[in-house]
């Protein structure tokens, strides 16, 4: 094949992938920049239209409801996403070592593990419905815990959405650090342990670090996937949560309902920074340590 050849078959190759990714940039367009921009527009215009800059995003700052939604993601977000990369990786942890200790097959007690997050958001609901109203197997069985509604007082409606947020999501991202954990040389852990390392300075100083790009894999997984626990939330608990669990996904859909256009896309522009901010931080930490995913 001489140079002119090559030259047209790549070009035919590269003609051929842009009409394969065409369908899906077409729909990324439609779906996703063309709202963005049209969300954009809404939150630096008034109701009837005329351009007012940044005084939709001060008044949506300046109002309750959205500081009370920020804080509760805040502190929701501080709470959940360390306590599930917590349980995963204790969980890969076991399971790898017995795995590697016994002829114990755990690949089946793994693939149990990964239901939750393939069962819908309505099942999850309703399984915690059951064992959780005021009326549910909880309070039924324990008459003596006082008759509480669980899903409607604080701290437990908190504490019922981290955990829940940690049971639809620490399959995955166990399987990720398992998967992990099974890429870490032996030899290195060997050569660690003839130099009297033990247990926990063997995981901190070279299992974990070998693990970086999969920990930050699953720490980005589960940032985002918090910002999804609305479903979940507005089953259990309803549009109107009690206050220690009214997150920002509650304040937009409300002032959807209520179709509050210009306060509901200042929420959502808001939203996507506070999404992104971290995200973009992860991402400069990752990359200044030379590893990537």
């Amino acid at each position: 094949m001489n140079k002119k050849q090559k030259i047209t078959l790549e070009k035919r190759r590269a003609r051929t992938g842009i009409l394969f990714a065409l369908p899906g940039m077409i729909g990324f367009f439609l779906l996703t920049v063309v709202p963005l921009f049209i969300t954009l527009w809404y939150s630096v215009t008034s109701v009837d239209g005329r351009l007012i800059f940044l005084q939709n995003y001060l008044d949506t700052l300046q109002s309750d409801s959205f500081v009370l939604a920020l804080k509760n993601t805040l502190l929701f977000s501080a709470a959940g996403l360390p306590l599930l990369l917590l349980v995963s990786m204790l969980l890969a942890l076991l399971f790898f070592s017995i795995g590697r200790n016994s002829y114990l097959h755990t690949g089946a007690l793994i693939s149990v593990l990964l239901l939750p997050i393939v069962i819908p958001s309505s099942f999850s609901a309703l399984f915690f419905r059951i064992f959780l109203e005021r009326s549910g197997l909880l309070n039924t069985a324990a008459p003596f815990l006082g008759n509480v509604d669980w899903l409607h007082t604080q701290p437990w409606a908190f504490l019922i959405l981290t955990v829940l947020f940690v049971w639809k999501n620490f399959g995955y991202v166990m399987i990720i650090d398992y998967a992990a954990l099974t890429a870490v040389d032996p030899e290195i852990l060997s050569a660690a342990l003839c130099d009297g390392a033990g247990a926990f300075r063997r995981f901190f100083s070279v299992t974990l670090p070998i693990m970086a790009p999969s920990v930050f894999f699953t720490a980005v997984f589960g940032f985002m996937n918090i910002f999804k626990i609305y479903r979940e939330s507005f089953l259990l608990m309803g549009e109107y949560p009690v206050s220690g669990v009214y997150l920002l996904q509650n304040f937009i859909q409300n002032n959807l309902a209520n179709m509050n256009f210009q306060r509901m896309s200042c929420a959502s522009i808001l939203f996507l920074l506070l999404m992104s901010i971290p995200v973009a931080v992860m991402l400069r930490q990752n990359a200044k340590r030379g590893e990537w995913m």
